[in-house]
């Protein structure tokens, strides 16, 4: 694991250094496979090029059609005013567009790469990197070859990972499934796929056009029973709402979908609807609302016999009980995402989760206590490709030793004392 990490990061610095070079490229384009990772690769180029302006130029939001149109109007005027300045621009989230090709079937930027390349390469007065799918890797490479050629960066740290289906493969599948669907005339079906597809695009930062697959999804209330589908679009439709500011509408929709799920005994549905409340609310800094909520999900999660939202639900509760203060219950929560991760086949994670008890149990300078969910990580961890996680688990089992061996006689001097001061 740790030699994974500096083999990434020393790939990071060989990318950083190629752009700080004055004669490097203007361009570049970074391949990944997992949104989270790709915002970990931004932060880390931002880190390692200091001596830049960097701006995330997220394209969710829009659908583009020419990406060197859009450059043009959105880059910033202080980066024509002060040419003196280096400035990257981070394109984000521009697969969001082809997800909108392949559902409505208008054409997207793709086919006019070639024609931006003399821009990417010499107009512009800014490194721009292009952060891509492999789909949109895929399409740059199939029908924009020119631009694709002379792209003078190109790393790609895509890995193929069975165990979960890319945003792309997902939207092809949703679209497929629905023109079968929509074939059949199977109205609950619809609004099941429908609310799918609504959900990825608001997760793409595009909550307009998801309100608009989500009102389409709810069309088929009327001619279908309410359902576990029509809760789903009535969940993913509030979550629109309290995106665009609008929580009280949100909040009204959630609580119809959280209605119906209870009425069906939906306790997996239940627990993820009220995960999200708990999220909310922990962003928004209401920690009693939080905890009320991630308790909720953590109930029905064990109804549901759901491992990873009863770990999550429980890490979350951790999280909002330090931040009002109840270490102690902190600390139990911890210990009991450590006890469903584990149970879940995630050591990697359990023992990081005991080892987060055994921290805030040491800042309650419970010695024993901390020692043994320390050692607890470490059993955990023995048998991990991890050789940071388990130097760091066994400087904290010598810390709290020493510590708990100290109390230890302490409290025997104590009771000694006691003892003849009685007699």
């Amino acid at each position: 694991m740790e030699e994974k990490s500096n083999e990434l990061l020393e790939r990071v610095k060989q990318i950083a250094l190629q752009i700080a070079n004055p004669a490097g490229p203007n361009f570049g384009l970074i391949q990944f496979d997992d949104k989270a990772f790709r915002d970990v690769l931004v932060d880390a180029l931002v880190r390692e090029l200091p001596d830049f302006q960097h701006i995330v130029l997220e394209l969710g939001p829009t659908q583009v059609k020419d990406l060197e149109e859009v450059l043009r109007e959105k880059m910033p005027p202080e980066i024509l005013e002060s040419p003196e300045v280096k400035w990257i621009i981070h394109v984000i989230n521009l697969e969001v567009s082809l997800y909108h090709e392949l559902w409505t079937g208008e054409s997207a930027f793709v086919e006019k790469m070639n024609e931006a390349t003399a821009a990417l390469t010499s107009e512009f007065p800014f490194v721009s990197l292009i952060y891509a799918d492999e789909y949109l890797s895929k399409r740059l490479q199939e029908q924009a070859s020119d631009f694709w050629e002379a792209v003078p960066l190109r790393e790609n740290f895509i890995e193929h990972r069975d165990e979960e289906k890319a945003v792309s493969d997902q939207v092809i599948e949703l679209k497929k499934a629905f023109q079968q669907q929509q074939d059949a005339g199977e109205k609950q079906a619809l609004t099941q796929i429908i609310g799918d597809f609504g959900k990825i695009i608001f997760q793409s930062e595009r909550p307009d056009w998801a309100m608009e697959l989500l009102d389409e999804a709810l069309l088929y209330k009327e001619e279908a029973e309410d359902s576990k589908a029509t809760a789903h679009a009535l969940l993913v439709k509030g979550m629109c709402y309290i995106r665009k500011q609008e929580t009280e509408s949100g909040l009204e929709l959630i609580d119809d979908a959280l209605d119906i799920y209870e009425s069906a005994e939906a306790y997996e549905e239940l627990a993820k609807g009220y995960f999200l409340l708990g999220q909310l609310y922990i962003q928004s800094g209401n920690m009693d609302e939080a905890v009320s909520y991630f308790e909720a999900s953590a109930e029905a999660a064990e109804s549901a016999e759901n491992l990873f939202y009863l770990a999550q639900s429980h890490q979350f509760l951790a999280r909002a009980q330090e931040r009002l203060g109840d270490l102690e219950a902190a600390a139990a929560h911890h210990a009991a995402a450590g006890a469903a991760l584990l149970q879940d086949r995630k050591p990697l994670e359990a023992a990081k989760a005991w080892q987060q008890q055994g921290a805030v149990l040491q800042d309650q300078r419970k010695w024993v206590e901390s020692l043994a969910a320390f050692q607890q990580a470490k059993k955990t961890a023995a048998e991990l490709d991890d050789d940071f996680l388990n130097a760091a688990l066994e400087d904290s089992i010598q810390d709290m030793q020493e510590k708990a061996d100290a109390k230890i006689k302490k409290d025997g001097k104590r009771k000694g004392l006691f003892g003849r001061l009685r007699g």
